[in-house]
């Protein structure tokens, strides 16, 4: 059960606006790939958990 979709942090919008825009540092584009992979990462995860929770009939008591 999918309580709410997931949404991109505030954070990461702004920081990938900021990189087309201009020249980040070192240590904030670095920040934003590792922000970028982990949001990715989470979106994998879900295409990986959703239909297991499907199929297996996880009880709605997890879901919360």
């Amino acid at each position: 059960m999918i309580l709410k979709e997931r949404v991109e942090k505030d954070e990461l919008k702004i920081l990938r606006s900021l990189d087309a825009r201009t020249k980040l540092s070192e240590v904030v584009k670095t920040n934003l790939i590792s922000s970028e992979k982990g949001y990715q990462g989470e979106l994998k995860f879900d295409q990986w958990a959703i239909p297991l929770h499907k199929k297996n009939g996880v009880s709605e008591r997890f879901a919360d």
